[in-house]
């Protein structure tokens, strides 16, 4: 008899493009929604968040549903930054953050007893079991993110560090993975 291997990509339609308007909100902050809290858009349980400056590659989904394993969440650590003082320094000379108090919402958490340095990871890709700790996480995240700034990386080291949840790092880098590649958004500047 022949043994038929089926990849979770043949297996399952695991793509599923959501659009929701919320014109009451900023189109950035809109979209965090669904980022910080998939759980409410699916009965599954991984989910991966993959934002528009990734574009997969054939067996992205195996590698991360394997990478994130038994880890309530897996990210790659930001290729520049350790610090949320830095990130928001640099997002503070972006154009989409201009008039978004960046600089005080990392201060602010600073005083607040977050060690700048504890970690930071990339946003636009992230791994995640669905548990209602990462649920928890992601009200809280979403909070923060209105509360502050749509700077979504600034927020997350916070409450991730405020929930005792570090995320796994995933292997390979942000640059030049063999599993996606990373393009700037549009408008990005």
């Amino acid at each position: 008899q022949a043994k038929t291997t089926l990849s979770l990509h043949d297996a399952l339609p695991i793509w599923r493009q959501v659009i929701e308007p919320r014109p009451h909100m900023h189109p950035r902050l809109a979209a965090k929604v669904a980022k910080c809290r998939p759980d409410l858009y699916t009965e599954t349980d991984v989910t991966v968040w993959v934002d528009a400056s990734i574009v997969v590659r054939p067996r992205f989904a195996e590698w991360i549903v394997g990478e994130l394993g038994d880890h309530p969440i897996a990210q790659i650590p930001h290729p520049q930054r350790t610090s949320i003082i830095d990130e928001a320094e640099v997002s503070a000379g972006m154009v989409k953050y201009q008039g978004q108090p960046v600089k005080e919402q990392a201060a602010h958490y600073t005083r607040q007893g977050h060690q700048p340095s504890w970690g930071l990871w990339a946003t636009g890709l992230i791994a995640r079991h669905r548990t209602s700790e990462l649920a928890t996480l992601g009200d809280r995240w979403l909070t923060e993110q209105l509360r502050w700034t749509y700077q979504d990386q600034l927020s997350q080291p916070y409450v991730l560090h405020w929930s005792g949840i570090r995320p796994h790092d995933l292997t390979g880098g942000l640059w030049h993975h063999p599993h996606f590649t990373v393009r700037s958004h549009r408008l990005d500047t």
